[in-house]
């Protein structure tokens, strides 16, 4: 199979030689590739031709010309300005208690930008990328969660890492992460109850209270 691209990139309504790009020829296997929008083409909604031929080359001029064997499908593109990302939120220290739950995040304006979280355990331990397993989720978003986290936890830091097609590898500023011992407080602190009762206690400041005959 034979696979090439064209992009009416001004937008005239015919596929010139000038809008194609060649996706080389691949047998049996997923076909992939990559288009170089030019600098100067108008932005907006524009037509994208794919067409793959069997055993057959396709070229620039081959936009409309039948063949035996293959397929011809017509798309709806629209090419959009490539902007550098730029941090507009930085992520904020947080404090909770052991077993607690908190997310760090940040806010961005840019095209086509992709999210990671790297931690360290201290500051000046090395970084490393935070797994989507675990305490965390959306390690790959721009909001990292924390559930459960335990006190072993504590002075970790965290920072974002951004990038894109647009945009080169930016960090945001780094948040510190200060998880508490727990602090039982038992309520009633004093009861005076006949021999052979029941004395109901609740002990809070833990995710659940738990009643404690």
């Amino acid at each position: 199979e034979n696979v090439g691209v064209w992009i009416d990139y001004d937008k005239s309504g015919t596929f010139d030689a000038s809008e194609f790009t060649f996706f080389f020829f691949f047998n049996g296997v997923t076909i992939s590739g990559n288009v170089v929008i030019p600098a100067t083409a108008p932005l907006g909604q524009t037509r994208m031709r794919v067409r793959v031929r069997f055993s057959t080359a396709v070229t620039g001029t081959t936009a409309c010309t039948t063949y035996t064997f293959g397929e011809t499908e017509d798309y709806l593109v629209n090419l959009i300005p490539c902007v550098q990302g730029v941090f507009t939120t930085q992520p904020t220290n947080k404090t909770i208690q052991c077993g607690g739950n908190t997310t760090f995040s940040v806010a961005a304006t840019g095209s086509l930008l992709a999210y990671k979280w790297e931690y360290r355990t201290s500051a000046t331990a090395p970084w490393l990328f935070v797994p989507n397993t675990g305490v965390y989720s959306g390690a790959t978003t721009n909001t990292l969660t924390i559930n459960n986290a335990p006190e072993s936890m504590n002075g970790y830091q965290y920072r974002a890492v951004m990038d894109g097609a647009c945009t080169a590898t930016e960090f945001s500023s780094t948040a510190t992460l200060t998880v508490s011992q727990l602090v039982a407080t038992v309520n009633p602190v004093a009861a005076t109850i006949c021999n052979g009762s029941i004395q109901h206690l609740t002990i809070t400041n833990i995710p659940a209270a738990v009643p404690v005959p």
